[in-house]
Order: structure tokens, then sequence, then C-alpha cells
């Protein structure tokens, strides 16, 4: 890009934000400068000026005409000024971009009528056909057009070729036939016009005419002698009768050339679909760059689609990803379009280097909705919410622009979320009055005000199950929680309410979970819920929190509960002595209550024997005795009648743990077992000798 056209750009940037000012040169004239550009059109002009004046080689025809199209449509000064500064660049692929526009403008604009009679002298041969099209339009709006056209023609001093190009200017003013031909036939008549010229004016005399063009010079004459006087509707007419047969001419080889190429496309489309799922997956990925790359359209848009097909499948195609990104490139909407909604599914690392450009570079409205939500992931700084609130507002690209507003809001920093925010309240709040979606709700929810919020927990109560679930969890996101507790008992919205509980402090949280007793369908994740927040809380409220547990035994086991204190207990509890055999006396009655003997003599053992109370003294030692660790049992009591009663109380609960306490007392008792504490043990005789039998078994 020229250092004026940048100069241009940054003043534009500039201007947008400053009120207008009057420069010291302009000081009487009565020349304000231009009014600042709103955001939308300044962003519009930038992105267009900087695509139609990019030196880079790769920047398509089409997409320059389009930025130039883009200036034009603009209609203002800042505009106009750009697009003037590329009529005289000199440089033949902008002029061609600005003509091309031009041409297809629908409004025509008077200020560039000097800028284009001074480009018709040196214009390209390339951007001689545009230029004589765009003239000949600008000469319905000014008469005088054609006597400016007409004279540069004629003018001995000017070249051949700038006459030439004058001469093909003139023939496209079909709509003043006679004034044209009239032109035209000076030109054939005069003895001193160089032959190129008096060449190329017969030729446009027969396309003005529709009479053939290999005539003489003496036969125009005649013709001329003989047709100058007739009325100009006469002149209308013929030309139009000669425009008809061109026309309909030209449209039946048009139509044949295309039903012949739409019959071909069709038919190597059918042998694809035929024959390709016959092929192997390693035949099919070798195939499809060829498919990519090929001339036709239909088959491109078919490479795309079993592109997709096997990327669904699990097979990466990592080339003929590379050609598909590629096709972001292609001059066919409709391509890079499928190309967009195949993005997500293609390899980051090939996306990430080409996502922004493109988006940048992109005219097509459907294309950049369809690389919108991918940027608001990968590129977030791209998005403008003017651009988000233009997209909202038309209904083909609606939803691309909700979901990106979502990923923003959802993903973005707080600083960018709150801008975002402020910005789209009114734009969301009147979308979502005049057509309500879960998507608007969601979003109205995550930037609404309070009113909006209040609102939408009213509609909490409706039967809509996504609806309530999707607008929960923005509420949730918005800390709008008591709305969701209070609607706790309904499976969707359920989770959010939970989240809420959770929102609150220490052993407030637990209490407040632990009242959202959940539908069936939620009960796993409400038990895991209650046992994260106890593990969360501060050791000293362990305890507590236990008692919270304990009143929840239906859902909560013994064995969670050891498990939470257990864990209490290996972070090392307060220093405090009656807090640690509390904790102990816990942990030691769930433990043993779920089987686990040997975890209570592991915690009582890392407690002085002295500091043990009577309690605490006897589990231990039950525990010490179920767990068969004998010898911390008899540590703790070394007579034989405490033993016996241990074995008489786990006889009935645990028989087979009974027999080996029986068989222990004898070994370690032996001696100072008499007649009753053996019948106790039902015992007939000492067992070591050889003679004893249990009295179960019979004499």
């Amino acid at each position: 890009m020229g250092f004026r056209t940048w100069s241009l750009v940054i003043v534009l940037m500039g201007t947008s934000c400053a009120g207008p000012q009057t420069s010291p040169g302009a000081v009487g004239l009565n020349a304000p400068d231009p009014p600042a550009l709103e955001g939308a059109n300044l962003r519009r002009l930038q992105l267009s000026s900087l695509i139609l004046a990019s030196e880079a080689d790769d920047i398509d025809p089409v997409d320059r005409a389009a930025a130039a199209a883009e200036l034009l449509s603009l209609w203002l000064p800042q505009s106009r000024e750009l697009v003037l500064e590329s009529i005289a660049s000199g440089r033949p692929e902008v002029t061609l971009a600005v003509l091309t526009a031009m041409r297809d403008e629908p409004r025509v604009d008077p200020a560039f009528r000097t800028a284009l009679l001074t480009l018709l002298p040196t214009v390209s041969p390339d951007s001689r056909t545009v230029l004589a099209e765009v003239l000949a339009r600008y000469g319905q709006q000014n008469a005088s057009l054609l006597s400016d056209v007409s004279a540069l023609a004629a003018s001995p001093e000017a070249t051949p070729e700038a006459r030439r190009a004058a001469v093909q200017a003139i023939g496209s003013f079909r709509h003043a036939p006679a004034a044209a031909a009239a032109s035209l036939m000076e030109l054939v008549a005069e003895t001193d016009t160089p032959e190129s010229v008096r060449l190329e004016a017969m030729t446009q005399l027969s396309r003005l005419t529709g009479l053939p063009s290999d005539q003489s010079v003496d036969w125009w004459l005649g013709w001329w002698n003989a047709n100058r006087d007739r009325p100009s509707e006469r002149w209308l007419q013929d030309t139009v009768d000669a425009l008809t047969r061109q026309t309909a001419e030209l449209q039946r080889s048009l139509a044949e050339a295309e039903a012949k190429r739409a019959a071909m496309a069709w038919r190597i489309l059918m042998t694809y679909q035929t024959f390709w799922p016959l092929q192997s997956i390693e035949q099919q990925q070798s195939h499809l760059t060829e498919l990519l790359e090929d001339d036709l359209e239909t088959i491109r848009l078919f490479g795309l689609e079993r592109l997709a097909v096997l990327l669904r499948d699990g097979h990466s195609a990592s080339a003929a990803q590379a050609k598909a990104i590629a096709l972001l490139g292609s001059k066919t909407p409709e391509i890079r379009r499928e190309v967009a909604a195949l993005l997500p599914e293609l390899d980051p690392t090939l996306v990430e280097g080409v996502l922004a450009n493109h988006y940048q570079t992109e005219t097509d409205l459907q294309t950049r909705a369809a690389l919108l939500p991918l940027v608001a992931t990968r590129a977030p700084e791209l998005i403008s919410t003017s651009e988000l609130t233009e997209m909202l507002a038309a209904e083909s690209t609606r939803r691309a622009a909700l979901d990106a507003a979502r990923l923003l809001l959802i993903s973005s920093d707080a600083e960018k979320n709150a801008a975002i925010m402020e910005s789209l309240q009114p734009d969301l709040r009147s979308l979502h009055a005049s057509a309500p979606s879960v998507r608007t709700a969601e979003l109205l929810g995550l930037v609404g005000n309070e009113d909006d919020l209040a609102l939408l927990a009213n509609g909490l109560d409706q039967a809509d199950a996504k609806w309530k679930e999707t607008v929960a969890a923005a509420l949730l996101r918005r800390n709008y929680t008591e709305a969701l507790i209070a609607r706790a008992s309904d499976p969707s919205i359920y989770p959010s309410a939970l989240t809420a509980a959770r929102s609150a402090a220490g052993l407030d949280a637990l209490q407040k979970v632990a009242q959202l007793t959940p539908p069936e369908q939620h009960r796993e994740r409400w038990v895991q819920s209650l046992l994260e927040e106890t593990r969360e809380l501060e050791l000293a409220d362990r305890l507590a929190a236990d008692e919270i547990l304990k009143s929840l035994a239906v859902y909560i086991s013994e064995a969670q509960r050891a498990s939470v204190l257990q864990e209490a207990w290996a972070a090392g509890p307060p220093d405090e002595a009656s807090y640690r055999l509390d904790l102990a006396r816990r942990i030691a009655q769930l433990e043993l209550g779920a089987g686990n003997p040997q975890a209570v003599v592991a915690v009582l053992n890392q407690i002085p024997a002295g500091q043990l109370d009577d309690e605490l003294t006897q589990l231990k030692f039950d525990a010490a005795i179920r767990g068969r660790l004998y010898d911390d049992a008899a540590a703790i009591h070394g007579e034989p009648d405490i033993w016996v009663i241990a074995f008489e109380s786990l006889q009935n609960s645990q028989p087979e743990v009974a027999d080996l306490v029986r068989m222990e007392i004898v070994r370690r008792f032996q001696d100072a077992l008499d007649t009753t504490l053996r019948e106790r043990l039902d015992l007939a005789a000492d067992p070591l000798m050889g003679e004893a039998t249990p009295e179960s078994e019979g004499s």
C-alpha cells in the first residue's frame, strides 16, 4: 500500500474518534471537514481500503472489486477520496477493480467524472472495455461527456492508442446512438485519421448499429448519408434490435456451453458417487486432493463432503485438509462456506495460520458468519461488538452471531466481557422479546440487568427442560442464586442450584447442600458434593461436618464418613488434646462399624496410651481382637477374662473370628484357664493335650 493510502487510513481512524475541526487553510472557505465516521462505517472503510490497495500478489481480483464496491456503497467523502486515489494510482489491477465496481454500482457519483476522463488516455488495454462502459453510464447523467470523449478521439495531439480508447468509449454510448454514430463517422470520413483509429471507429459503428463489421469506408459513408437524418427513436429501435440479436446469440451459445458443462459434471459426480464407497480408506485419502483441486465446482464440493465423512470416521487425511483450507480463497462463495463450516473439524495447527487472514479479507457475509464462532475461540480480538450487532440484526447470520457472543461471554477476560455486556444488552433484549429462544435467553442472562434476570428467573417454572437448564446455568454465572435454590426440586435446575448452594462459605455451604435432597438422577452428584464440601472445611470443623453427614445416614455410609475423617487425621488435627481424642474416637467407631479394625488400631496407636480414656482403650482392644492384632490386644489386657468376653461377643456376629480368638486364648492363656473359662469357651478338655473336643461336636 502506498504512503498516501496509509496516511489517509490513519487520518480516518483519527477523525473517527474526534469531532469535526477546521484546518487553518479552510478558515473562511465554508468547507468543514467530513463528519466523523461511526464504528461500523469506519471498520468497513478501513478493511476495504486495505484490500483494494494491497500490494500482495495473492489478492484475488474479485476480492479487490468487492472492496472497491464496498467503498462506493458507503457514499462518504472519505471513501470517495480513497476511490479517487485508486483511480490515479497507476496500478492496473487496482484501477480495474475500481472500474468493475463502478460498472455494477447502482448509483452514479458525479464526483468521479473528471478522474475517469483523465484516466481515458492512459488506461491499460485490460481495463479499456470496462472504462468505456463506465463512461457510457456517466454519459447518461451528463450529455456533455460524449463531447469530451469525442474531442479526445479526434485530437491529433493524442497518441493513436489514446484515441482508440476514446473511440471504444464512444461505441458504448448506446443510449445516444445518433450522436455517437456522428462522432464515429467524423473519424471515418477524416482523411488524416490514423488507420488504426479508423478501423476501431468502424468496429464501434458495427457494435452500435448491429450492421456487419467487415464493410469498407465508402460503404459506411454511403450508409451515413442515407441515415444521418433519421429520427432518434429509429436509431434507438435499430440499436435495440441489434443488441437483441447479439444477446440472443450469446445466450444460445452460453446455454449450450453450460448444458454441456453441467452434463459432464453430473456424469463425473455420478461416477464418483457410485464407485467411491468401493475404494479402501487409503485410496479415498489419496484421491481426495485431486477432487479438491478439480476445475469443476461440483467435484470440489463433493470432495469437501467426502473429507467431512472421513474426518468424522476418525481418518485425518492431512494432505486433503491443507487443500480444503486453501479453498477458502475460492472465487465461489458456496465453496468457501462449506470450508468454513468444516474448519472446526480440521487440524488446529493448519487452521491457526490462515484463520485470521481469511476472516479479515472475507467479503461474503455467510462465509464470514460461518467463520465467526471459530474466530471467537481462537482469535477473539478480531471480533468487534459492532460486528456482532450487525450480524444479530440479520436473520441469516443471527445464529452464528449468537454462538460467537456466547463463546466470548463465557471465555473472554473480565474487561472485554464488561464491554460486550454493555453494548449487547439492548439488542439481545429486543431480540429475545421478538424471537425468544434458548440461546437468546442464555445470552440475556449473561448480559442483562437485574430486571432481565428477574424476568428470566420467573420463566424457570415453564416446561421446557432445555430452556430451564441453559438459563439456570446463565443465572448461576451472574450469582443469581436464590431463585435457583428455591427451584432445586426441578431435575433440570438442580445441578445449577447445587453449585449455587456450594457458593456459600464453610459449614454454611455444607448445611445448604445437605438441605438440597436431590431427584434420583442427581443423587450421586449430591453425595459427592457433600463429601467434597466436607473435605474443603477447616480441620476444626470436620467433626461438626460429620454430624451433618451422620444425619444423612440413608445416603452417606459409615465408610465414606470414616474416609473423610481419616484424611483430616492424616493432615494433622489441631494440637488440642480433647479434639484429637474426639476425632480419634469418631474414626474408631466408624472404622470398626465399617469392618476396618486395623485402621482403628493404626489411628489409636498414634495416641500415647496414657491419654486414652476407658472408651478408647476398649475400642482399641476390640479392634485389635477383630483385626487379629493379638499382641496389641495383649498389651492392653493381659488377663484371659477380658479375652473370653470378647470371644463371647463375637460368637453370634462373627463366628469365624470368634474361633480364631478362642484358639489364640488357649495358646496364650492355657495355664490360666479354669473350668469356668473353658466352659465359656466351649472346651471340654485341654485341646493342646490332644484330648479336648468342643462340646458343640457331641460326645
